[in-house]
Parts: C-alpha cells; sequence; structure tokens
C-alpha cells in the first residue's frame, strides 16, 4: 500500500487483526512497537477518528507497555516526535485510562527529546520540552554540553529525569573500556517483518578472555554461553575473529591459546551474518592481551561504533547493503562519536549520512573506513594501548611459568613462610585490621579479612547454645570513622533475656581499647497518661555517615523498645557525643543521609512507624537540630517533658491497602537516592498476613520525592501488590485506590495538612 494513500477501513480492520497477533506473539519490543505506532499513525488520515474508537479501546493496554524502554531505542527523533500525537488521541478517546497514557506521553517524550538531543536539534528538543527561548549559547557548545544545558532549563521534574538520562551518555564520551565495545547490529524480527524496514540497534558486546590448558591447539569462542548461538554462521564469524586477533598478536601472546567468552544483553538482534566480526576480532585481541599482562594494558573507546565482517588474515569485509542504512541512523541517533566501518562501504555510507546531515546539521557523526584489523589497532580514536613496564612483565610472566624449577623456588619460599608464620614476634606484615567477627557463648570474636584472631570482647553474660545469631543479637559497624587508615569497633546487644545490657553502645579502636565509656542511650520514661516505659531498648542498623566534606564521620541508629512503643534516632560523632537525638512514637526502622537543598552538608531522613495512628511517616532534620519529639495527639503517645522536635519536613503517609487498626501498621520500609530524587517505599505485613517475617520483607510501593523533598509521585506497584490486593479484596486495584494513595499529610509545626502529590503538587491546605 503506498506511504501516501490513507486504508481503507476493510484494510485497517485486516492490518488491525495482523497487529492483534503480532503484539500476542514472540516478536522482539522494537519490532511490536514499529508495528504498533505505524497502525495508529497510517489511521490518522480518517477524516471521522471517532469511527476507530474501538481500535483505541481494543490496543490501549500496550501503549505503556511499548512506550518502556523507548529511551534506547535509536530512532528519529521526528519519529518519536509523531508518536506522542498518538499518545495524544489515545487520551482523547479513553479518559479513563488518562494516568497510563500519561505515563506513556511522557516515556516517549523523554525519549524524543533525547534522541533530538542526539542529533543535536535543540530547537527540537526545547518545543518538546515547551521553553519559548534558548540560550544564546547552545550553537557555540559541544553536542554533550548543549544537551546538558538545554535539559538545565526543562521544568522539574523533566529535568531531573533528563539529567539522568544524560549520565549514560556523559559516561561514554569519556571512557574506555577494557572488555565493552559498542556494535551496530538489526533487529533479527525486522528483517521478516513484511512490509516494514529494517531497524538498527546499538549494543554493548562484552568480552572475556581465559587461557586454555598448555596442551590445546586452538582458540575457542563462546557467546552467551553457547557454542553456536544456534546459527553456524555466527560461530564461523567468530572463529575469524579469533584467528585474526591471533594472526595480529605479539609473539608473547600468541604463544598461549584462549577461550574468549563474549556476550550481548539482547538476544534478539541479528547476529547471524558477519557484522559482529571486526568487533569480535578487537575485543579478542583486547581481552587476550590483557590476560596476558595480568592487568589492563589496552582499552577500547566507549564512545565509538564498530560494524563491519572480519577474514582469518584481518581484512575487514563489507556488511550488507540492505542494513546499512539502518545500522548508520542507530548511530546518528545515539551518543556515539565516531562509527568504525569496513572501507568497501564507505561510498555507500556517505550518502546515507549526507541525507540525516542534511535534516539535523548540528550533527556530526565522524565516518571512519577500515580495511584490516591492523589499521584499527592502530587507530589512538579506538584503541588507548600502553606498554607494560618491565615490572608487570615480569609478574605476569612468574604467574605463567611452569617450569619446575619455579615451583620449586616457590616451594621454598612456602616453607620459609611457615617457619616465619610460627614465630609471631616476625610476622609484621600480618592484617591487625578488625574486618569479621563472630559470636561465642561468651564473648564476640573480633578477626581480620583473612579470618585471623585479633581480640575478644566478653559479654558478661552466657548465651544460650540454641540462640547465637550473630545478626539478631548484635548490630556492628566496622569502619574508619577519622580517616586515620585504622577501622573502629562499635556494636549494641540485643538479647531480650538480658534487658540490662540492650541499648548500650560499645566502641573500640582497632586494637580492641575502648574509644570511650559504653554510651547508655536508653532511659526510663512516663507518657502523659501514665504509661511507664521500661529501659529495655534494641538496636537498629548502625551506619556511618558524613555530615561534612573533610570532617570526621559520624553514627547514625535508632534504638526501639522492646516491650512498648518509644524509639530514639541518634547521631553521635567520632568522640562519643551524642550530636542529636530524637524520640517517636513507634520504632524507626530505616534512616539515611542526603544533601537536600546543596549546601554542602546532609540532612537525615527517617522512615518511621506512627504508633498512634498506624501510618507511615517520613522525617526530615537539619543535623544541628535533631531534638525533640514526634508530634502525638493522645496523652498515651507522648512522652512527658520531651518538647516538640523541630522537622525540616514531616510526612505521614495514608493508610495502605492492607493497613488495619492496632493490627498491620504501615511503615517507611526503605529510602533510597537516585541521580537527584529521593524514593521512599511503604510496607506491610498486611499484605501476605500468614507470615511471621519482618515488615520490612513486605515493601509495596513508593513516593518519589525531589530534591527538596517535594513529593513528585506515586511509583507503580508491582505485580505482587496487584496480585495480592486482588486475592485479598477480590477486585483489582482500581484509579480510585491509587488516588486515595495520591493524598499525603504535611506537618506545618503545630497542625497536620493535607497535599496532592505531583510535578506541580499543590501546597498545604
Amino acid at each position: 500500500m503506498p506511504a501516501n494513500r490513507t486504508p481503507s477501513l476493510l484494510e485497517l480492520e485486516t492490518r488491525a487483526l495482523q497487529l492483534a497477533g503480532h503484539l500476542h506473539s514472540d516478536a522482539s519490543l522494537e519490532s511490536k512497537r514499529s508495528r504498533f505506532f505505524s497502525f495508529f499513525l497510517s489511521a490518522a488520515g480518517f477524516g471521522d477518528l471517532a469511527s476507530l474508537r474501538s481500535y483505541f479501546l481494543q490496543f490501549s493496554p500496550f501503549l505503556l507497555p511499548l512506550a518502556q524502554g523507548v529511551t534506547g531505542c535509536n530512532r528519529d527523533p521526528e519519529e518519536l516526535h509523531r508518536w506522542l500525537d498518538v499518545a495524544v488521541r489515545f487520551k482523547s478517546f479513553i479518559p479513563d485510562d488518562a494516568h497510563d497514557i500519561d505515563a506513556a506521553e511522557r516515556t516517549i517524550r523523554l525519549a524524543a527529546i533525547l534522541h533530538a538531543l542526539y542529533a543535536a536539534d535543540h530547537q527540537l528538543a526545547a518545543r518538546l520540552l515547551g521553553l519559548n527561548r534558548l540560550d544564546e549559547t547552545v550553537g557555540t557548545l559541544s553536542r554533550l554540553d548543549a544537551a546538558r544545558l538545554v535539559a538545565g532549563q526543562a521544568p522539574s521534574p523533566l529535568r531531573e529525569e533528563l539529567l539522568a538520562g544524560l549520565q549514560a551518555w556523559v559516561a561514554q564520551t569519556f571512557a574506555v573500556s577494557a572488555h565493552e565495545l559498542r556494535v551496530l547490529l538489526i533487529d533479527e524480527s525486522t528483517l521478516t517483518d513484511p512490509g516494514g524496514s529494517p531497524v538498527g540497534v546499538i549494543l554493548p558486546l562484552h568480552a572475556e578472555a581465559r587461557e586454555r590448558p598448555s596442551d590445546a591447539e586452538e582458540d575457542h569462542a563462546l557467546i552467551n554461553n553457547q557454542a553456536t548461538f544456534g546459527r553456524q554462521a555466527l560461530y564461523w564469524t567468530l572463529q575469524d575473529g579469533l584467528l585474526a586477533a591471533r594472526a595480529h598478536m605479539s609473539p608473547g601472546t600468541a604463544r598461549r591459546f584462549y577461550q574468549v567468552h563474549y556476550s550481548l544483553p539482547e538476544k534478539t538482534a541479528e547476529v547471524s551474518g558477519s557484522s559482529l566480526g571486526l568487533a569480535a576480532a578487537l575485543l579478542a585481541w583486547v581481552t587476550s592481551r590483557n590476560r596476558h599482562y595480568r592487568t589492563e594494558v589496552v582499552r577500547l573507546a566507549a564512545s565509538a561504533a564498530v560494524t563491519g565482517g572480519i577474514s582469518p588474515n584481518g581484512k575487514v569485509t563489507a556488511v550488507d547493503s540492505p542494513t546499512l542504512a539502518a545500522k548508520i541512523r542507530a548511530a546518528f541517533f545515539s551518543p556515539a562519536e565516531r562509527l568504525f566501518l569496513p572501507a568497501a562501504n564507505i561510498a555507500e555510507a556517505w550518502p546515507l549520512l549526507s541525507t540525516l546531515e542534511q535534516r539535523y546539521p548540528r550533527r556530526r557523526l565522524l565516518l571512519q573506513p577500515i580495511e584490516t584489523l591492523q589499521q584499527a589497532l592502530q587507530d589512538r580514536n579506538l584503541i588507548a594501548d600502553r606498554k607494560p613496564g618491565a615490572p608487570r612483565r615480569a609478574l605476569a610472566a612468574l604467574r605463567r611459568t611452569r617450569h619446575k624449577s619455579f615451583i620449586a623456588g616457590i616451594a621454598a619460599a612456602a616453607a620459609l613462610g611457615l617457619l616465619l608464620a610460627t614465630v609471631p614476634a616476625l610476622q609484621w606484615w600480618r592484617d591487625r585490621q578488625p574486618a569479621l567477627a563472630e559470636l561465642s557463648e561468651k564473648e564476640i570474636i573480633f578477626k581480620n579479612q583473612s579470618g585471623e584472631r585479633l581480640w575478644s570482647h566478653p559479654l558478661g553474660f552466657t548465651l544460650p547454645t540454641g540462640d547465637r545469631d550473630f545478626t539478631r543479637i548484635v548490630q556492628l559497624l566496622i569502619d574508619d570513622l577519622d580517616d586515620d587508615g585504622r577501622r573502629e569497633v562499635f556494636f549494641g546487644i540485643n538479647v531480650s533475656a538480658f534487658p540490662e545490657e540492650c541499648g548500650i553502645l560499645h566502641s573500640f579502636d582497632s586494637r580492641g581499647r575502648a574509644l570511650w565509656p559504653p554510651l547508655k542511650l536508653g532511659k526510663p520514661m512516663e507518657t502523659r497518661s501514665g504509661t511507664r516505659i521500661r529501659d529495655h531498648f534494641y538496636f537498629s542498623p548502625i551506619l556511618s555517615v558524613r555530615i561534612r566534606a573533610g570532617q570526621p564521620k559520624m553514627l547514625l541508629f535508632s534504638i526501639g523498645s522492646i516491650h512498648d512503643f518509644a524509639s530514639r534516632l541518634v547521631l553521635i560523632d567520632s568522640q562519643g557525643r551524642v550530636r542529636g537525638s530524637y524520640w517517636n512514637s513507634g520504632h524507626i526502622p530505616v534512616c539515611a543521609v542526603h544533601d537536600l537543598n546543596g549546601d554542602g552538608r546532609m540532612e537525615i531522613i527517617a522512615g518511621l512507624y506512627g504508633n498512634e495512628d498506624g501510618q507511615a511517616r517520613l522525617a526530615v532534620f537539619d543535623t544541628d537540630e535533631m531534638q525533640g519529639a514526634s508530634p502525638q495527639s493522645k496523652p498515651a503517645y507522648t512522652l512527658e517533658e520531651m518538647a516538640p522536635a523541630r522537622h525540616l519536613r514531616l510526612f505521614r503517609f495514608p493508610p495502605s491497602p492492607f493497613w488495619e487498626p492496632g493490627a498491620y501498621r504501615d511503615v517507611v520500609g526503605r529510602i533510597e537516592s537516585f541521580g537527584e530524587n529521593l524514593r521512599a517505599d511503604i510496607a506491610n505485613s498486611g499484605m501476605v498476613k500468614e507470615s511471621n517475617e519482618s515488615i520490612l520483607n513486605f515493601r509495596m510501593y513508593g513516593y518519589l520525592f525531589s530534591t527538596t523533598l517535594e513529593p513528585i509521585a506515586l511509583n507503580d506497584p508491582p505485580d505482587r501488590f496487584l496480585a495480592r490486593f486482588r486475592d485479598i479484596f477480590g477486585r483489582d486495584f482500581a484509579p480510585a485506590d491509587r488516588a486515595r494513595l495520591e493524598v499525603i499529610d504535611e506537618w506545618d509545626g503545630t497542625a497536620w495538612h493535607t497535599r496532592r502529590i505531583g510535578p506541580a503538587s499543590s501546597p498545604p491546605q
């Protein structure tokens, strides 16, 4: 059917049936994505789109899954721009499914912007971002610097997502790798797609070399743990690559044979032809040389992309003409700076590249024609080679030698070492840094990394024989707080049978000498209703955190009442002084630090139980002002003579679907930072109910916060959550259920206020 002709309804119905079958087949994601958007773009020519509403309803569930991963598809940004129109049309026909459609539209928009930046089309990126004007300096910057400048002008939170998406580009631009090379391939399913055109992909090909036995007579290749990957042509391509690499090895490296294990992350890519030959030969040469010297003496540029076949004598052979254009497009719309391809293809490649550059004149993809493997190995834009020094060559030779005289020398040296090992006074080399610990019935024994005993600490009581689970009884931290090169040891005891030993922090230097007297962190307290809280407290994991650069680390952890609801979050400096103390009605299972305001000093973030209301809370403190208690309204949960704390931020999350009064409480189960964002995951053991495991094992969904702790979004609940919701409540998790979770409370110092989450979240009401 001609591309400029609008299909008839009958033709669309036929194509819809074919599309449905394709979407439920084992075809690759890229093939399904191409078919899907091609169908709805062809339908756009109808004047009355309302007649096609059934198609939008039928295929709506596929929009969001097909949008996932589109940021790495190496497509023309103008094509991705047209895909945005498809998502908008879905929204107009299916308003009830707006959340998923919005998520798909956002993902496609992000991909279109990234690919526009790859192609140096900053005006298109600006239009997609809704920017009225660009900084005038964009045109004078490099492609990457211009992309970072444009992304920095984007509205939040799209700005954070764009900057995170550019991190991989930054890493490729300046990095080299001893085991990986980016290779241009074709998505195999697009080759057999009727009416479709090949789609190129750029994937990292990884390789590791190992020496074969001394009686081996040839090199061997594996790919993805298979000798042939199901295709004999690929086997011979890899073998030709090994032969070509061997023909160009130095005599020392070529004395031994190697097994090179290749791996590709995407097995649906077309690897049955010869396109992997040049990359396979390069990686075989690099990894074998590095293996020979037992160190990385040669590396490959991470910003390069490679395609081309190889012959056993090292001649680079041409790739198929029908797929060359797709490979050049894939490289063009990627972070790659230089494309290495067979010289035999260069005459055909120039016009293809010129056509793309006419549309995107600021993109400069350098084509580097290669005739032989030797030529590639001498190209400094691809290979970073340094000759190993004499000590390195000698050490590598010793590790490779199998002569009997050398073995005899090793045996003599071992005998001498054994003799010296029997005289502790001569063991100046012995590692005396604590690294490991184990528990006996009466003491904690500290050992070095090799498992040698250094010193011990008596418990002062005897543990029952069946109760020696170290991770449950002892919370231990071994770290160098003051950066003097010697590790300190900190631990607390959690034994309910000996409550008087709980809630005490012990500290020792690397030789087992006390740093300061044991710190008693718990104390008996009373609530305003007269309830007495006993001095029996359990330790949470102890963290070492650096609050300010250039200063010693501090200790951050919580202790929680064994019998009652009170718990205390403490910050202790390297001198044993309590620098922060916060009491909460409910345990504090997780805590973290993060520089939220960019002043170079960390703030403290804690995930809390709320025993009064059973809801999870997230508290943020300035490290110099972490004092007082959490806000409570009932006397039974309010500590006597404990002033309210000054929070930087305090949030209370809505009850989860599995929350039950007095039974299954919610808690922040994990606080995680990535890029410029933070995520707080909510957990509740009511999700499983019959299990006795820790509540932290049943995380459900997460709230995403910006750098300044503004709530951005609720993460999509995982399949495990949705399935359990259906099992317990007998229905699917509905938009109304989600909407209830998207309203949280924030404490303003005197009262709770409700606010919605979102990219432009409303202020407290």
